[in-house]
């Protein structure tokens, strides 16, 4: 973690060859119990009093090789929450680092792959411009390759994904996704020609190596700001991952449906999740062989509501002039076949976007059940 700071402080003096420090944040932070927050980075607070202190730079050193560093300091411990170095060539870019990955429309939560869980040291292909393909429009895609933890019934298992997104029309885009754990200590060995039966999925639900944990779907998004009078914005979207294969084509589905829109002085954000699955309890992000299931350092990769459950988010941003007042409702149930469901609500009041002396300050009230939360924001 020194070498992260004697970095840091090399990229701060290296503005006439390209340096740039995105921001410097610090946040007070007031907690009533040990928690980790969802949506959160995984970052772990303490019954007392904690604080954030962060720096996000980037750093150009040739014309197509970037550097990216995010070291925050929390209650005395440094750590990397993101670092990662992009290369170019021609249209194609290289990521290697430690970096969060995001699939999919969702502003509150992802289906698939989302911040609930720390930041993964991965290996990440992209193309930097969009390639124009017939009915297809502007194509994006980005593929890439991990390690999962050791501390697990099968340790050090890969996951790896890929998204590809596609634009046919100006209001609409839409994204096929994928993302798989295979391997790890103990499982047999796959060869090259596996690795292809492995992408095709066809012995998926087979006993023997080539039975992995796969997860596949699509999503879309809708933009009809211009089609709708007064309205500033507004975006349909949803999110749909199939949780198991059925004839070479994905079932057993999770779904996430949201819309988003502005109007005068207020944004608007309504996303409902639901991930039960009919006959099938506790199914979605479970897995046989990895028992574990799809999770991170024991935190889900994908939305944080878990498995067999249903969440419902609301947040009301309203422009105060001064600042900006944001009021948030989450409502998770979870067991939804179950007997007994379990309940969990949430609430949040923020105002944030104060500027004080070029600084951007929030400050946040978050209530979760027996969790109590305060926290000041400072962007410099």
């Amino acid at each position: 973690m020194i070498l992260i700071l004697i970095i840091l402080i090399f990229l701060l003096n290296l503005e006439p060859l390209h340096a740039k420090i995105d921001s410097i944040y610090f946040k007070p932070i007031l907690i009533n119990k040990n928690y980790v927050l969802e949506e959160n980075f995984a970052r772990s607070y303490d019954k007392k009093t904690n604080f954030e202190l962060g720096i996000k730079a980037k750093h150009n050193f040739l014309k197509d090789l970037n550097i990216y560093l995010n070291p925050e300091l929390i209650n005395g411990n440094v750590k990397l929450l993101e670092g990662y170095l992009d290369i170019d060539i021609r249209n194609i870019k290289i990521t290697l680092g430690k970096k969060t990955l995001w699939f999919g429309p969702g502003l509150h939560s992802s289906m698939l792959l989302s911040n609930n869980t720390e930041p993964f040291k991965l290996g990440m292909l992209s193309n930097n411009k969009p390639t124009v393909l017939p009915y297809l429009g502007k194509t994006k895609f980005f593929w890439f390759l991990t390690r999962l933890e050791e501390d697990r019934v099968i340790p050090n298992p890969y996951l790896t994904g890929i998204r590809v997104n596609f634009t046919p029309f100006k209001i609409f885009n839409f994204s096929l996704n994928r993302v798989i754990i295979f391997g790890g200590d103990g499982r047999e060995k796959l060869s090259i020609s596996d690795y292809w039966k492995v992408f095709l999925a066809s012995h998926e639900n087979e006993p023997g190596k080539l039975d992995n944990n796969q997860l596949a779907g699509f999503d879309f998004s809708i933009e009809l700001s211009n089609y709708l009078p007064i309205i500033k914005s507004f975006t349909i979207y949803g999110d749909f991952v199939g949780e198991d294969e059925a004839g070479g084509l994905p079932c057993k589905w999770g779904r996430l449906y949201g819309v988003s829109t502005s109007f005068g002085k207020t944004n608007l954000i309504l996303e409902y999740a639901n991930n039960s699955v009919k006959n099938a309890r506790c199914y979605f992000y479970k897995h046989h062989i990895y028992r574990n299931g799809y999770t991170y350092k024991g935190r889900v990769i994908g939305h944080h509501m878990g498995t067999d459950a249903e969440d419902l988010y609301l947040n009301i941003d309203y422009d105060l002039g001064i600042a900006i007042l944001a009021l948030e409702y989450d409502i998770e149930n979870s067991d939804l076949f179950s007997n007994s469901i379990k309940t969990k609500k949430r609430y949040k009041v923020k105002i944030k976007n104060i500027e004080i002396n070029n600084t951007n300050t929030s400050l946040e009230y978050y209530k979760d059940d027996g969790l109590n939360y305060f926290r000041i924001s400072c962007d410099y």
